[in-house]
C-alpha cells in the first residue's frame, strides 16, 4: 500500500491507445511501454516509502507540464493514477505485465532499435521505478537482491550488444543470435523479481495495492 496522501478522482484506465495520446499531448519524454514498466517497478518496489506522484514527476524529469487550472491538474493526476491502480490490481491478481513483442529483427538497424526498446522497458523503466531513491538497498532480502542482480546483469549484456551492433553492423547475425538467447530470459527475470518483492512485502505486512 502506498502512503501517498493524494485523493484523486478515481478513473478507469482508458486503454493503451488513449493513454499513449495522453502522454503525447503532455509531451512525455518516455514512450508508453517505458512508462508502464516504470510504474510497474514502482508498484512492486520493496522501498519503505512509495509515492506515485513523485514517480510521475520523475517520468517528466522532475518538471511536470504546466496546467491551465486546478481542474486540468486534477484530471492529469487522475489519468496517471488510473494506470498506477490498473497495474496494482494486476499485481494483486498475480498477473504479469508482458514485455513488448520482438519485432524488426530482420536488419541491423531494426535489431539496434529492438535492443533499445528492451532497455527502455527493463532498465529505464522497470528497474528505475523499482529502486526509486535506493534507500532500501541495505534492507533488501537476499532473494530480492539476487533477482535484481540477475536483471541488472541482463541489462548490462543488452547494453553491450547495443554498442556492438552500433559500432559494427557486419556483426548483425552474431549479435541477433545472442540477443535472442538473452531476450528469452528477460520476462522470466522480471517476473522473478516481482515475485520476490511481493513475498518480501507480504512478510512486512504490505500488499502493494491500489491507492
Amino acid at each position: 500500500m502506498t502512503d501517498d496522501p493524494n485523493n484523486q478522482a478515481q478513473l478507469d484506465y482508458p486503454g493503451d491507445k488513449a493513454f499513449a495520446e495522453f502522454l503525447e499531448r503532455y509531451e512525455c519524454p518516455l514512450a508508453l511501454d517505458t512508462v508502464k514498466f516504470r510504474l510497474w517497478g514502482n508498484v512492486v518496489s520493496v522501498a519503505a516509502r512509495v509515492r506515485p506522484t513523485e514517480e510521475f514527476e520523475d517520468i517528466w524529469k522532475r518538471t511536470l507540464p504546466e496546467f491551465e487550472d486546478g481542474d486540468e491538474a486534477g484530471t492529469f493526476f487522475a489519468v496517471m493514477f488510473s494506470l498506477w491502480n490498473a497495474l496494482a490490481e494486476l499485481n494483486l491478481d498475480g498477473r504479469r505485465l508482458p514485455l513488448s513483442q520482438r519485432r524488426g529483427l530482420d536488419s541491423a538497424d531494426g535489431l539496434a532499435a529492438m535492443i533499445e526498446r528492451r532497455l527502455d522497458e527493463i532498465d529505464r523503466g522497470f528497474t528505475s521505478g523499482f529502486i526509486g531513491d535506493m534507500t532500501f538497498y541495505d534492507k533488501m532480502s537476499e532473494r530480492t537482491d539476487d533477482c535484481l542482480s540477475k536483471l541488472n546483469d541482463l541489462t548490462d549484456k543488452l547494453e553491450e550488444l547495443g554498442e556492438e551492433i552500433e559500432n559494427d553492423a557486419t556483426r548483425y547475425p552474431e549479435v541477433r543470435k545472442r540477443f535472442l538467447a538473452l531476450d528469452r530470459t528477460a520476462q522470466r527475470l522480471v517476473d522473478n523479481l516481482v515475485k520476490a518483492a511481493n513475498a518480501e512485502r507480504k512478510f512486512q505486512g504490505r500488499d502493494g495495492g491500489p491507492t
